[in-house]
């Protein structure tokens, strides 16, 4: 009686020791589900964020794109109206160019005239000259 009273300890301490394996087993088993369920928890919000983050850049790089666009539209009129005005320039350039060889011809036609009036003067006193003498010859 002894030994099966022993026996029966034995399988009772047995029997405790699997339950309350049993016991620990299943508590690690849930707090492992717990801590699955709190990184899956965590994996969806990085996921969430990330691609919360993807659209605003998306929308950033898209706004870029427009401005690039209006500045590169912008840089296509000022090239234009640098092109235009560097024209202009180039013609009035020549305008000016032309109206001074036109000035320079004036000058030398009016230098020649001044000297053919000097020359012509320089005649008539001679010839007044010559009269003069000519008269107070005769007188």
């Amino acid at each position: 009686k002894i030994q099966s009273r022993e026996l029966d300890a034995v399988e009772s301490e047995a029997r405790d020791a699997a339950t309350a394996g049993h016991r620990r087993r299943e508590a690690v088993l849930a707090e492992c589900s717990a801590l699955k369920s709190q990184q899956a928890g965590r994996l969806t919000m990085i996921i969430q964020l990330q691609e919360t983050t993807a659209e605003v850049m998306e929308r950033s790089l898209g706004d870029q794109e427009v401005r690039l666009q209006e500045i590169n539209t912008d840089a296509e009129v000022l090239r234009h109206q640098l092109a235009e005005r560097e024209a202009a320039i180039m013609n009035q350039r020549a305008r000016h160019a032309e109206e001074a060889e036109a000035h320079e011809w004036q000058i030398r036609d009016m230098e020649e005239e001044s000297s053919c009036l000097a020359r012509m003067g320089k005649e008539c006193r001679g010839a007044m000259q010559e009269e003069e003498v000519e008269r107070q010859q005769l007188e």
